[in-house]
Order: structure tokens, then C-alpha cells, then sequence
């Protein structure tokens, strides 16, 4: 007797109506999630996925704030990426909204800034707001509530997730705002991948050319990346190794080894920014 087993792809699951908000919006982000994280969904996965969320949470708009230029006196944005619920509520494409430039004037907002800098969410009744810019250019876009969460890559501040209700004062659960960052975490792990795509086929058209290869040592977790063409016939390698400090050293050839970890050393020592040492290998 064979077993009744259901199958299907996480793109066959519909968010049900009956759930409440916090489980749908969990189906949609995980909607997302797959094309996001194999490096198929930038860019129109984002656009996507910031159409999931506004539609489950119900939002007049999401929206995607890129940061360019931060001084201490400005800061430069651009709006990349948009949803909006009705065609009056659209601001993606606005030319106020392309490579703005906002200055520090007002301290609400450098605080503003200063806070999403840190990773802090923020959310936002407009009527609520005491008298400033923030509460001005709020009522002059008719938004009545906001939620931002920023989106950290590789430890950096590099933008925005917003959502702008401008027909309700929506008040976003502390569950809702984790969901949602957990979003910016799915957006993150896009930019990244399409930097590291970009920076392998820089790679892929330098390594055509010429013969060289890439490797990386973090000396705090003492851990070495390497790309194969190192060591051609490293066991089991695909395209890239990693190795613990041993397993490097029993690479190199036994009578360069003392001197590669004195060269690190001096190396380490001199506040230098670049490091050459030549060495063999066993290939």
C-alpha cells in the first residue's frame, strides 16, 4: 500500500485569506525567499516581493530607498525600487525621487539618518510628529503612517525598506516588524550575490588572459578561501576551497613554510598594506 504523500514547490503555496496577517505575511515572504537567495530574483524579485508585502499588510505603497553619498551635512538617495497599491499612491519613478539630495538642517532628521545607520526600524504616525521637516514632507506625500527598516549589506549601511499607509495610522506588531526585517535580510543576501557575480566575472576575464588565482586568510577566525586553480588537484575541490590554518600550511612545501609565517608576521608588524611572498606548493 503506498503512502498518500502531497509534494509541490514552495512557488505553489498561496497565502490563505483565513490566516491571520503575520502567517501570511510569513507564506509571501517565503514566496520570495527562493529566488532571493539562488541569485535568480535580482532585480525583479525585489519588485516582487515589496508587491507581496503591501498586498498582505495592505499599504498604500513599499518602497526601496538606496543610499549613494553620506557626509555629515547630506545625503544623497535613489528610489530603485516601488509598489503601490493605486496609481495615485506611485513614487517610483518620479523625478524628485531620482538621486535626491537631502541636507542635515533639521535635527529630527539627521537623527533619523543616525538611527538607520544602526540598524534601528522606526515607525511613524504622522499627526503624531511633532512640528518638523519629517512631519512636513510626510503630510505633503499624505502619508498617515510609516514603518522603515533599514538593509544592511556586509555590515554597511546601504539603504531603506519602507511602507507608507496613506489611508490609515497603521500601528505595525512587534511580530509584523520582525517578519518584515526578516525581508530585508532576504533583500541583503541579493545585493550581495550580484556583487560577488559581478566581481566573478571580472575575475572569470582577468583569469582568461592571464594566469592567476584569488585567495583570502581571516586572521581572526584563521580560516583561508582560495580559488582551485591553486592547487589543480586538490581532493574533492569544485571551485573554491576552504581551509583551517593547518590545512594551508600542509600545501605549501615544507621548506617555505617557516618562511611564509615569518613573512605574515613581519607583515602583520610593519602597518603595511599590501603583501608579497613568493612559495612553493604542492600541485
Amino acid at each position: 500500500m503506498r503512502a498518500n504523500v502531497e509534494t509541490g514547490t514552495i512557488n505553489s503555496i498561496e497565502p490563505s485569506s483565513k490566516s491571520d496577517l503575520s502567517a501570511r505575511l510569513l507564506a509571501g515572504i517565503a514566496l520570495s525567499a527562493e529566488d532571493l537567495t539562488n541569485g535568480r530574483g535580482w532585480p525583479d524579485g525585489v519588485n516582487k516581493l515589496l508587491e507581496t508585502m503591501g498586498g498582505i499588510i495592505g499599504v498604500s505603497r513599499t518602497w526601496i530607498f538606496q543610499t549613494i553619498e553620506l557626509t555629515d551635512e547630506y545625503i544623497i538617495q535613489d528610489y530603485p525600487f516601488g509598489w503601490a497599491s493605486a496609481p495615485q499612491y506611485a513614487q517610483v519613478d518620479t523625478p524628485s525621487f531620482s538621486m535626491f539630495h537631502t541636507s542635515f538642517d533639521n535635527d529630527d532628521y539627521r537623527e533619523l539618518i543616525a538611527s538607520r545607520k544602526r540598524g534601528e526600524w522606526q515607525k511613524v504616525a504622522t499627526s503624531k510628529l511633532s512640528p518638523s521637516i519629517l512631519r512636513d514632507d510626510l503630510e505633503a506625500q499624505g502619508v498617515k503612517s510609516m514603518l522603515t527598516i533599514p538593509i544592511i549589506v556586509e555590515d554597511e549601511w546601504w539603504g531603506v525598506l519602507g511602507f507608507d499607509d496613506c489611508e490609515r495610522v497603521y500601528d505595525w506588531t512587534d511580530t509584523e516588524i520582525s517578519l518584515l526585517r526578516t525581508a530585508t535580510f532576504l533583500i541583503s543576501n541579493a545585493i550581495l550575490r550580484d556583487r560577488l557575480s559581478a566581481v566573478r566575472k571580472q575575475f572569470d576575464i582577468l583569469q582568461s588572459i592571464t594566469e592567476s588565482s584569488a585567495w583570502e586568510y581571516n586572521l581572526k577566525k584563521k580560516h583561508f578561501w582560495g580559488t582551485v586553480e591553486l592547487v589543480h588537484n586538490f581532493p574533492g575541490a569544485s571551485k573554491n576551497m576552504h581551509l583551517s590554518t593547518k590545512g594551508i600550511l600542509k600545501l605549501v612545501h615544507h621548506g617555505d613554510r617557516k618562511g611564509l609565517v615569518a613573512a605574515i608576521r613581519s607583515f602583520l608588524n610593519s602597518g603595511q598594506k599590501s603583501f608579497r611572498h613568493d612559495l612553493r606548493i604542492h600541485s
